[in-house]
């Protein structure tokens, strides 16, 4: 009662002080004694800190328990199941829990995709000396076409400032060279019992490793050194097999976040829309009837934003102190 008297008056004296039309008094002025005001604040913050300090244990484990939980289930994920649902349909589409790849299968794909890209030069290099102009065979037709035109500008030059009889005996002796060459040539000539070096050695490695019609049927068959499989090739072929599905899980899941993202723009216009229409019914005095719940998720439907679980403020911590209070009573 004592106390209800003394607040009672500083509360009527605070209103008079109010009514006064200058030289009012400050609140530090109306306080009786200021020491013991300080005092009184001083030992609130001391218990305030002994508080935050008996506390900081407790707030310390649920951090690290929930930072183990976070590292154990969603650091190894690349992508985790997320839900688009369609507006008043029972449509719905996924993204796949794609776990990310591990350091040793990346290191794996890393050597291999090294292997694969030296092989692919050593290919082009050994097609590009093919092809290169610069070749025998191509340098000895060039000299062949150039011999002949200059062997033809010669005779000219030499017919010129000849009588007509040295001129028929100088051409009668390039027909005997040229027979004297046809001679020559027809004799290098191999004969037709000839094999060519290059095609005996194709036909032995053909038989040596094609066998005959019935292939993998016949006792001599053996299996060409490209096309046997060992431990190490089939090893390779899983670690690209993985990528292949991590790369195809990666493209389908952002297409799916994209969707995401379209829906999340259409909702938000759909909402401005509606809002203008709310107007125009409370000015008419109507009410529309086919837009309630127009955009209302099912009931029990999944988060279409789960990454944002750990994001929270001051009004969901008060509904989680409320819920706890109604579990307790």
């Amino acid at each position: 009662e004592r106390i209800h008297e003394v607040r009672s008056e500083l509360e009527e004296l605070t209103s008079k002080n109010q009514q006064i039309p200058c030289n009012k008094l400050s609140t530090a002025e109306l306080a009786v004694d200021q020491e013991y005001i300080s005092f009184l604040a001083k030992d609130m913050m001391k218990q305030i800190e002994g508080v935050n300090f008996e506390l900081a244990w407790t707030v310390e484990f649920h951090e690290r328990g929930m930072q183990k939980l976070r590292d154990y289930y969603l650091s190894r994920l690349d992508f985790e199941r997320i839900e688009v649902l369609g507006f008043r349909s029972t449509h719905r589409v996924s993204t796949f829990r794609t776990p990310s790849m591990s350091q040793e299968l990346q290191q794996s794909l890393a050597r291999l995709h090294e292997l694969i890209f030296s092989a692919d030069r050593e290919s082009d290099n050994e097609e590009g000396l093919g092809d290169d102009p610069g070749s025998p065979g191509g340098r000895s037709m060039m000299r062949f076409d150039g011999e002949g035109g200059d062997g033809q500008n010669a005779l000219a030059n030499v017919g010129e400032g000849l009588t007509g009889a040295q001129q028929r005996e100088l051409r009668r002796q390039h027909r005997q060279e040229r027979k004297q060459e046809m001679i020559d040539l027809e004799k290098s000539k191999p004969s037709d019992a000839y094999d060519d070096p290059q095609d005996l050695e194709a036909l032995a490695r053909a038989e040596a490793t094609l066998g005959n019609f019935m292939l993998k049927t016949s006792p001599k068959y053996q299996v060409p050194e490209s096309q046997r499989m060992n431990a190490e090739k089939k090893r390779r072929q899983m670690f690209l097999l993985e990528e292949s599905m991590h790369a195809i899980k990666t493209e389908f899941n952002h297409r799916v976040l994209a969707l995401r993202d379209f829906r999340q723009q259409v909702r938000a216009e759909v909402q401005r829309d509606l809002a203008a229409l709310q107007e125009i019914d409370q000015q008419l005095g109507q009410k529309t009837e086919w837009v309630v719940g127009l955009l209302d998720d099912p009931a029990g439907a999944p988060s279409e934003f789960p990454e944002r679980r750990f994001d929270y403020d001051e009004a969901d911590l008060k509904a989680f102190q409320r819920k706890l209070k109604g579990g307790d009573e």
